[in-house]
């Protein structure tokens, strides 16, 4: 994985940061190049409890292999 990109921008000499490649990178290693934006991470009122947590060790073993 590589770094931050940078260049000088404009008159002012204004300096724009990127994070292209790293992004890039994340995306292939995890095989998301085709998932499409969102700009929400989750999905919208989707109400969380601790009752959707794993409760035997099977449920518990397969939420340890999820990638994210």
């Amino acid at each position: 994985m590589s770094g931050i990109e940078f260049n000088l921008q404009g008159s002012d000499n204004s300096i724009k940061l990127r994070q292209r490649k790293f992004t890039e990178d994340i995306l292939n290693k995890y095989k998301m190049m085709d998932f499409k934006p969102s700009p929400l991470p989750a999905v919208p009122r989707l109400k969380l409890s601790s009752d959707m947590t794993p409760k035997d060790p099977k449920e518990i073993k397969e939420t340890e292999t999820q990638l994210y």
